[in-house]
């Protein structure tokens, strides 16, 4: 779901407090400040991912031509301190349903884009639910980047509000989910895109798993792969009723079904998270990690209800059907400058340290961010097993430089790099960079 449109929809063993650690940033810079002008988009909603040329490619919500969003390229300047140069490689139109990039972008073989669209923007006919499409490169010396509509969601069986990143896997094929589907019986799917073969055109979508009536619901974020198997959250449904994590078993005959199996259900309740917002990522060892936007231990003026989110691990169970144990490695507070409302997931980086964003807290309080302009944060793992994780806050948004970052991060050479969906020199968002 959007930002633009979002509102608010533990029991555990082993839970670790975390110490907080607020270090000044002096290695953090605004690359870009979009402004709501000259056909260039604003309200970047996803992430960027990184070029091979050092390139920063991204989304925004809103802005280009026709003001359903953009698909725009930031290159490095060729000079240590210039500026960096936006080029608004694509702009949406609504043709189709194609409007309203939700999530940030990935790349496949060759240099394609992928990413989906949320809906129509209510102006087409017939109704679409979101699509799914590659942005290739231009060819020869030509500058046109080629947009083409791989999958549109028809809000039937097929799944309708596309969310996440997609995945790219073996064969070009391409992995996501939709956020829900036909009336009450259909919940949310995932979802496979395959290319078409030699001299094809169309691109084929199998429904993978529908999560149904009963059960979880919602599935939201980008997938996760590890030894042929998918991961994934829903925020709504289990046990619970806030959320789940799952996994995907491919089938053991070729034509087969997968199996989806729950591995662990939300409670919201005695310090454990609820509403899993961003999806997870596995490790070298098949842990999983991930946040969840509520949930986690009491705090004033997170949320209407007073919580401020988690980030969590699952390790695997050590024999097959096992219980998956969750593990809470931090516990956001909203005060004394940490972060509130993590919508974004992390990232691995080196040493098993993990880094994401806040969409709320921090240090800064002013008119702008009365809850505080988010963060970006780093967890360091413990030096012993069962030793506690260490926060320490990289960066506090005060809004010029950008606030509310929705959006996860991406790290390449060192530096990590995201975006703000507001904030900045107009307000209309940002991307920054931050060597940590």
């Amino acid at each position: 779901m959007s930002k633009s449109i979002i509102s608010t929809f533990v029991t555990t063993a082993g839970a670790m407090l975390v110490m907080s650690v607020a270090l000044p940033a002096q290695t953090f810079t605004s690359l870009h400040s979009f402004a709501q002008q000259g056909g260039h988009g604003w309200l970047p909603e996803g992430g960027v991912l990184v070029g091979p040329q050092g390139q920063l490619y991204g989304t925004t919500y809103y802005g280009g031509l026709y003001t359903y969003g953009t698909i725009f390229e930031l290159a490095p300047p060729a000079s240590q301190g210039a500026a960096w140069a936006e080029t608004v490689l694509h702009s949406f139109s609504d043709q189709s349903g194609d409007a309203y990039p939700t999530t940030g972008l990935s790349m496949g073989p060759g240099g394609a884009l992928y990413g989906v669209t949320g809906s129509n923007g209510g102006g087409g006919a017939p109704a679409f639910f979101g699509t799914a499409y590659q942005l290739l490169p231009p060819s020869g010396t030509g500058t046109h980047w080629p947009e083409s509509i791989l999958h549109q969601f028809t809000g039937g069986a097929d799944g309708e509000s596309p969310a996440g990143v997609l995945t790219v896997g073996p064969g070009r094929a391409l992995y996501g989910t939709t956020f829900s589907g036909s009336g009450s019986t259909i919940n949310g799917t995932v979802f496979r895109l395959t290319p078409p073969a030699a001299g094809g055109n169309e691109w084929t979508e199998t429904v993978l798993w529908a999560f149904g009536a009963f059960g979880p619901a919602n599935p939201q974020g980008t997938l996760a792969t590890y030894n042929g198997r998918i991961y994934g959250v829903t925020t709504a449904g289990g046990t619970g009723l806030v959320g789940t994590v799952f996994e995907l078993a491919p089938p053991t005959l070729k034509g087969g079904a997968w199996t989806e199996t729950t591995i662990y259900n939300f409670t919201g309740e005695n310090g454990d998270g609820s509403t899993p917002y961003a999806g997870v990522v596995a490790d070298a060892n098949g842990v999983l990690y991930g946040t969840t936007e509520a949930g986690g231990l009491p705090n004033q003026g997170c949320n209407p209800h007073g919580f401020c989110g988690i980030v969590f691990s699952l390790t695997p169970p050590s024999v097959s059907g096992g219980t998956w144990t969750e593990t809470i490695l931090h516990s956001f507070t909203g005060e004394n400058g940490d972060g509130a409302t993590p919508y974004a997931g992390v990232i691995l980086g080196p040493n098993g340290v993990l880094y994401g964003t806040t969409d709320a807290g921090g240090s800064i309080r002013n008119q702008s961010c009365g809850a505080g302009c988010g963060i970006v944060y780093e967890l360091v793992p413990p030096s012993s097993q069962g030793g506690t994780w260490t926060e320490v806050v990289l960066h506090n948004f005060g809004g010029a430089d950008g606030k509310e970052p929705f959006a996860g991060l991406v790290l390449a050479n060192g530096t990590l790099y995201g975006t703000t969906s507001y904030g900045g020199a107009s307000n209309q968002g940002t991307v920054f960079s931050l060597i940590p």
